[in-house]
């Protein structure tokens, strides 16, 4: 799958969200990762404050994803299926 290079490099990733989040004075840090052909999405994040707006954007159960990764499969439009639950979850904080 186009997404196995970002689990095999998941802790580089995690690594530079940090250095972002924390060299910007970011309140949150996603990075998003989509494969339209095996349709779906992997969320990786720094924290456990971004890990609650996963939460809740995507309505996951709270066992179902890990500390710092959230497979999103069937989330696969930006515009449809990304931004609007994230708007609103971020709108709410």
């Amino acid at each position: 799958l186009a997404t196995d290079y970002f689990h095999a490099n998941k802790a580089a990733f995690i690594a530079e969200l940090e250095r972002l989040k924390a060299d910007h004075a970011y309140d949150y840090v996603i990075f998003l990762v989509t494969d339209i052909l095996h349709g779906g999405s992997v969320a990786l994040y720094p924290g456990p404050s971004e890990r609650g707006i996963i939460l809740a954007a995507f309505r996951l159960d709270e066992g179902g994803i890990g500390p710092d990764v959230a497979e999103l499969p069937g989330i696969v439009s930006r515009k449809k299926q990304i931004i609007p639950p994230l708007a609103r979850t971020l709108d709410r904080r």
